[in-house]
């Protein structure tokens, strides 16, 4: 106890996670938001590594049984401590390639403002912790009357939904990612945080630009094309969610920053997280990650090829978009195995000319789901889904949304494409899937009567 109680000091003392078991299978992170003028909200994310947990057989499935228990420390005493008593079940073959593979779970606080100590420990079986984290933790007030932005939750995945998870909050679920690290199996970066004290007043029109920065830590230099949205304000507290694929940066340490202004007044605010990015091809070149995190055993967790970890049934069913009708026979006839041979070989070929050309096409099938799924249908099924999946994000998208005289409608370009394309969708429903009407990309639906299916003069609209 009294040696954990002084690595959690070094931890403190620091500021970054200190790791008290050699091997390395929990990682930890948390969030603070707004509760009240007095508390604060905390959000404390755990994840397990899924090749640390030992499993049993029962039936045809595999079950590990284990606990996590946080301890909240101030004056190094503990001052909160909570256990989660679970168990994961999954099959053979999700365990057999489950290294990368993590189980995820958030403890919920309603916490004073103040300086304290965290540590995780993961138990399984033996009275001795498999793996224990500590860090430091500052629980932040944020004032209803104050321009502010809370902490940034780094997240693996998220989705919009009104059903009840305990991840999910203000109806979007966000799996965290305590790890904070991204790159080759997690090729999306997504991100979660809170706006407090925006001007609102219901009789004006008033908004909030929303200014997303990615800075390389050595240089302090953007790492990426800086993105500003305009956006109108609905209340005095805002929501702030959304994603970008990372597949472009190198392996490195980089830092995202939110900036809000609020309008009509022109306050300003802003916070910044670090997170970290992993490509196999440029570790293996010798680059590093400058990270007080244990780095090293954290790459050879994902150091596994994603095509290992990805079900071959539907990365095959994403990839129909590319495939050749004799590739989609074929493949209908093979077995398990020969259809991941034949991922290995078919994305080993295109690989020759960009190494993450599997990662960015299945990164983009992801996103795809994640902004166009529409009731049952998979947003890569949809068409707008499908145009960004093979061709990627437009340079420039101009959406109308629907107005008496005019239902919705986007009009896509690309600058690189064919020497300059466009694609032009039409919620032809009135239910808001948008489905494409006319593009100047060769192979795609060319209809220059497309705006007679609208009114009149619509084609002006939207800048033609």
């Amino acid at each position: 106890m009294r040696a954990a109680l002084v690595i959690l000091g070094l931890a403190v003392l620091f500021g970054f996670p200190v790791r008290t078991q050699a091997g390395y299978i929990l990682d930890m992170d948390y969030a603070c938001f707004r509760a009240n003028d007095s508390l604060g909200y905390v959000e404390i994310y755990t994840a397990i590594q899924r090749s640390g947990i030992a499993y049993r057989r029962t039936g045809d499935s595999l079950t590990g049984d284990f606990r996590i228990v946080l301890d909240v420390l101030q004056n190094d005493q503990t001052a909160i401590s909570d256990t989660l008593w679970t168990e994961d079940v999954a099959d053979t073959n999700s365990i057999s390639s489950s290294a990368g593979q993590f189980f995820s779970h958030v403890f919920r606080l309603i916490m004073r403002p103040g300086r304290y100590g965290l540590r995780v420990s993961m138990y399984q079986q033996d009275p001795d912790p498999k793996d224990v984290v500590a860090d430091s933790m500052i629980v932040t007030l944020f004032s209803a009357d104050s321009l502010g932005l809370s902490d940034i939750e780094f997240g693996s995945r998220m989705e919009y939904t009104e059903a009840e998870s305990r991840f999910a909050k203000n109806g979007i679920l966000i799996i965290p990612n305590p790890t904070r690290f991204f790159g080759t199996q997690l090729p999306l970066f997504y991100y979660y945080a809170e706006i407090y004290g925006l001007d609102f007043d219901s009789s004006r029109a008033d908004s909030h630009t929303v200014i997303r920065r990615v800075l390389d830590a050595e240089t302090g230099q953007p790492a990426r094309p800086e993105s500003r949205k305009i956006v109108k304000t609905l209340g005095a507290s805002a929501v702030v969610a959304d994603g970008f694929p990372v597949t472009a940066l190198r392996t490195g340490t980089y830092y995202l920053e939110l900036q809000i202004v609020s309008h009509p007044s022109g306050r300003s605010t802003s916070h910044r997280e670090q997170f970290w990015t992993y490509r196999r091809e440029d570790y293996a070149a010798g680059r590093t990650i400058a990270t007080p995190k244990p780095s090293s055993e954290r790459l050879q967790s994902l150091q596994s090829d994603f095509l290992d970890i990805v079900d071959a049934d539907s990365a095959l069913q994403w990839m129909r978009y590319i495939l050749t009708k004799e590739e989609s026979k074929r493949v209908s006839r093979l077995t398990s195995e020969g259809k991941r041979e034949f991922l290995r070989v078919f994305w080993t070929e295109r690989q020759k000319e960009n190494p993450n050309a599997a990662v960015e096409y299945f990164a983009r099938v992801v996103e795809a789901n994640r902004r166009w799924s529409f009731f049952k249908r998979a947003g890569w099924k949809t068409d707008r889904g499908r145009v960004f999946i093979l061709y990627g994000e437009p340079n420039n998208t101009t959406r109308n949304y629907a107005s008496a005289q005019l239902p919705d409608h986007e009009l896509w370009q690309y600058d690189q494409l064919e020497g300059g394309a466009y694609f032009i969708f039409y919620d032809k429903t009135g239910y808001g899937d948008l489905d494409l009407v006319h593009s100047t990309k060769r192979g795609e639906v060319y209809n220059p009567d497309w705006s007679k299916q609208i009114t009149p003069g619509s084609m002006q609209q939207i800048g033609e």
